[in-house]
């Protein structure tokens, strides 16, 4: 019962933290982190151990790459792809979204996540990840003009997601 957005190189999402569709208390959906001349941004819906599990094992596979690099040939390699599979094969379903930026190129690689031991790279200037019809409601506000911050708390709102009491229930981030 998550919903996060990526537009105009705005990440945002809830804060609301559920247990048995129960809103229970806020936690932070988006991890972000740095390595040399690479930031990246990683965003989890799905429980709160496999968010934790994802953003670690991004952070961990970042420290493995050296330099700077092309953000959008952002692959995951062999031992990698096994270390993904072996942590999160048995994980409860999630999806996430995955911002690499390098500072001296100012466009920002934007990949799926999932528990496929892929990151696969998202063509749309718009984007969001986490339940279905949060989804889909960000996507039809975003469509309409909405800003990703907006289309995030349209979303909770249409889907009853989360008590949005205001814009300190909705974390987002500038990504450039």
């Amino acid at each position: 019962m998550t919903i996060i957005v990526y537009k105009d190189k705005i990440l945002a999402s809830d804060r609301a933290e559920y247990m048995y569709g129960i809103v229970t208390g806020e936690r932070q959906k988006v991890c972000t982190f740095k390595n040399g001349e690479m930031t990246y941004f990683v965003g989890v819906s799905g429980d709160t151990a496999t968010a934790a599990i994802v953003c670690d094992m991004v952070k961990s596979f970042s420290e493995r790459r050296y330099g700077a690099y092309v953000p959008h040939t952002f692959k995951l390699d062999d031992y990698e792809r096994e270390a993904w599979l072996g942590m999160l094969s048995t994980a409860d379903v999630f999806s996430g979204i995955l911002i690499i930026v390098n500072e001296h190129v100012n466009i920002p690689a934007v990949f799926n996540l999932s528990s496929t031991p892929y990151a696969l790279p998202v063509t749309s200037d718009e984007y969001a990840v986490g339940s279905e019809d949060a989804v889909i409601a960000a996507r039809a506000a975003m469509m309409a003009g909405a800003t990703a911050r907006e289309a995030v708390k349209i979303a909770c709102e249409l889907t009853n997601i989360a008590q949005i009491k205001g814009s300190a229930d909705i974390d987002s981030v500038c990504v450039i």
